[in-house]
């Protein structure tokens, strides 16, 4: 009888190590599970990641090429900006040489003026007195 419990409780704690297996087994697995899913979601943003990267980088070399294309505009711009302002100084210094030829030309009608008003002023000086003489020549013939 002896040996009939021993061994039924050998059966026993074989059964309960059993039990702790399996028990210890199903962990096992749901660790297993559990980490199967963690990697699904780590390849999951891995791939996330490595898809916005490339997006950016794609980004990036197209606002790098409208960044040289504007800088070139923004050259082309700053060119024609000089040629303006040059256009517009020359412009300036034809006007200024045209003001200074006018000015000049009036000054020479001025003089020109003033010398024929005081030509006139001479005449109608003398005219007066040849007036004054006429009357005087008339009052004694009327005398």
């Amino acid at each position: 009888m002896k040996t009939e419990i021993n061994q039924d409780l050998y059966i026993e704690l074989l059964q309960n190590e059993l039990i702790y297996e399996r028990a210890e087994h199903k962990n096992t697995i749901s660790d297993l599970e559990i980490e199967a899913k963690y990697k699904e979601v780590i390849e999951s943003d891995l791939a996330r990641n490595i898809n916005e990267k490339y997006q950016i980088q794609q980004e990036k070399s197209e606002l790098e090429k409208r960044i040289e294309f504007l800088e070139g505009l923004i050259f082309e711009l700053g060119d024609d900006l000089e040629d303006v302002q040059e256009d517009l100084q020359s412009d300036i210094e034809r006007e200024a040489l045209g003001h200074k030829a006018l000015v000049k030309e009036l000054k020479k009608e001025i003089y020109d003026y003033g010398m024929e008003t005081t030509r006139i002023k001479k005449e109608n000086a003398e005219l007066k007195k040849v007036i004054v003489e006429l009357r005087r020549g008339s009052e004694e013939v009327a005398s």
